[in-house]
């Protein structure tokens, strides 16, 4: 029996005499998409080899020095622990090419991830309802639609690799539990892949156990209610896990032994605040200002995440059957890594773009512009369709997230203060940003990066609590021209700042002004 696709949502594509263009444009994505990050990584000014101020590139920053000493290491089989500070994930793609390229060796198969992500994508949005046309220009704005986005897609990060995987489970699930009738073969072979991706996934990036463990439970959910999981198929998926996570990890453990490496040390030592997730994903999804004296929330520089957040609202009403089931599917593990990621201690709003930690979002953007695109399609259909009642006030909440303001206000001596402004000399970027000081308060020890960060100011420092606000007079260490304990009862200078809940733009009058 041939196999059939049967899809709960038809989808909407042109007819007429533009069908034969419109269905080559897949086509052009696929080879226009690799040409615009090409284009995009010659460049980008921090491109290995440009013979300029810094010739090394972003091989001289940290993570990109990590993974390419890796992926060499790798090459000339070196195993010593100090060349593997990351899981060896992206340096094993990486290790072939670094004998064709020494600058360059990430580019082709980073490339070919991109490709690979949106095979995935199409696949898993025509499951929901989402031509292959419209899903490959929906992935192309989502990965090259904006600088930001296209460098981070074009520079070497391991969250490249993480993403090609993730589609690709996603993908495959979605056409596995959407095919009916399938080759045997097919299936098996179907089902030993998607086994490898998940097994190989936490030795990309560990924080991606969290999407494998949704996925197999999501998943896992919707084959057995559709049936569509047999022994054979958990055979051949324990199969394919097993034959790409057990070499994976037998060579992270030749090279770390039983130990912790330093990268899981450091990762545990800085870990993740869930008891502050709220305020930290204010900050970094709607704004971090005037908190922070720069940087900017995702939803203003990636304004169509607005109309995607009234998607990930109301896609119940959006979607039905299967595309309900898998639009839940994605849906958590968006949710779920948003806030793991929205709680880790080292992703502040200056990172986000600065530093380019916008990358551990990129996966998520394809599937945040698919709900918002099922989110505009409902709302054209006009109100005689069931559902747009519910795409209405979903918008609305949207609306209301985006306009939503922690404004500061001044707070007394005794008061608990989110922020605290010290008059004085104004440091330095990395005297501030990266440096080890502490504050003690009438709680106990704070200490910069892990519960507070310290930033210039305009007229001296600016202290912004993460973990809990500042409470009572604080006393400091760690600034060499800074006598220990400067700031005390009395100190002249001090402005303590607590927030307040409002629904307005905030009044901006200069750069690092907060309000009055």
């Amino acid at each position: 029996m041939p196999a059939t696709v049967q899809f709960e949502t038809t989808p909407h594509e042109p007819a007429g005499p533009f069908l034969r263009l419109w269905h080559c444009v897949p086509v052009l994505v696929a080879l226009l998409l690799p040409l615009r990050l090409i284009l995009s990584y010659i460049g980008d000014p921090a491109v290995p080899g440009n013979h300029g101020r810094f010739p090394n590139g972003w091989w001289g920053w940290w993570d990109q020095s990590q993974y390419l000493l890796s992926a060499r290491s790798l090459a000339a089989g070196d195993l010593a622990p100090g060349h593997h500070w990351y899981p060896t994930g992206y340096a094993m793609l990486g290790a072939p090419f670094t004998l064709l390229s020494e600058l360059h060796p990430y580019l082709l198969p980073d490339l070919a991830c991109v490709v690979l992500a949106l095979f995935g994508f199409l696949a898993f949005a025509r499951a929901l309802g989402v031509g292959r046309s419209v899903a490959s220009l929906l992935f192309f704005y989502a990965v090259a639609g904006t600088g930001p986005l296209r460098s981070v897609w074009a520079e070497p990060w391991n969250t490249t690799l993480s993403a090609a995987l993730i589609w690709g489970l996603l993908g495959l699930t979605a056409r596995h539990l959407s095919v009916v009738g399938d080759a045997a073969v097919r299936r098996f072979g179907r089902m030993v892949a998607l086994g490898a991706i998940a097994g190989f996934m936490p030795m990309t990036r560990p924080t991606d156990t969290l999407l494998v463990v949704i996925w197999a439970a999501g998943a896992g959910v919707i084959a057995l209610s559709m049936r569509r999981l047999t022994p054979a198929d958990a055979g051949a998926l324990l199969l394919g896990a097993v034959l790409s996570f057990v070499p994976s990890a037998s060579l992270w453990f030749a090279i770390h032994g039983t130990a912790p490496s330093d990268y899981v040390r450091n990762s545990a030592a800085l870990g993740f605040d869930w008891g502050t997730l709220g305020w930290r994903a204010y900050l970094l999804l709607v704004s971090p200002r005037p908190w922070f004296p720069d940087g900017a929330g995702m939803l203003a520089m990636l304004p169509w995440l607005i109309p995607s957040v009234g998607g990930l609202l109301a896609f119940p009403w959006l979607v039905r059957g299967l595309a309900f089931r898998l639009a839940l599917l994605l849906a958590a593990m968006i949710v779920c890594y948003s806030a793991l990621f929205c709680s880790y201690v080292d992703l502040i709003p200056p990172g986000l773009w600065r530093y380019n930690n916008i990358h551990y979002f990129k996966w998520a953007l394809p599937g945040m512009i698919l709900f918002g695109w099922l989110l505009v399609r409902q709302l054209a259909a006009g109100p005689g369709r069931p559902g747009f009642r519910g795409a209405i006030l979903a918008s609305v909440a949207a609306l209301l997230i985006a306009d939503l303001r922690l404004v500061p206000r001044r707070a007394g001596a005794a008061a608990p203060a989110w922020m605290v402004q010290v008059q004085g000399a104004v440091p330095g970027w990395d005297e501030s940003y990266f440096g080890h000081i502490t504050l003690r308060d009438s709680r106990g020890e704070l200490l910069s990066i892990r519960d507070f960060r310290a930033l210039p100011d305009e007229q001296g420092w600016r202290f912004i609590a993460l973990r809990r606000p500042f409470e009572g007079p604080l006393r400091i260490s760690g600034i060499g021209h800074w006598p220990d304990g400067a700031i005390g009862p009395g100190t002249a200078g001090i402005t303590r700042w607590t927030r307040v809940l409002g629904f307005r733009l905030p009044f901006k009058h200069g750069r690092h002004t907060v309000w009055p």
